[in-house]
C-alpha cells in the first residue's frame, strides 16, 4: 500500500522491459509493483536509480529478487 515516485526514462535505461516507445508504458502514470514484497520493491526501485542494493537476509525475499530480475530483465542485478 505504498507508492514510490519514479521516473519512466530512468527505468527505460535500465531495461528494455520498460521500452519507452511502448504504447501501454507511455500512457500509465504507474508501475504496480504490489505482487512484490514491499521491501523487494523498493530495493529493486533503489537499485535502478543507484545500482546499489541491500540484500535481503530473507531467503524468500532473494528468490523474489531474483525472479524480479528475470522478469523486468535487469540481468547486471544479478551480479550483485
Amino acid at each position: 500500500d505504498r507508492q514510490i515516485a519514479a521516473h519512466r526514462f530512468v527505468f527505460a535505461t535500465r531495461s528494455s522491459h520498460w521500452d519507452p516507445s511502448d504504447t501501454l508504458l507511455a500512457s500509465t502514470t504507474r508501475v504496480d509493483l504490489s505482487h512484490m514484497i514491499p521491501y523487494v520493491a523498493a530495493a529493486l526501485v533503489k537499485w535502478v536509480y543507484t545500482d546499489a542494493i541491500n540484500m535481503p537476509s530473507d531467503q524468500d525475499a532473494i528468490i523474489e529478487l531474483l525472479a524480479a530480475s528475470n522478469t523486468y530483465r535487469l540481468p547486471e542485478l544479478k551480479l550483485k
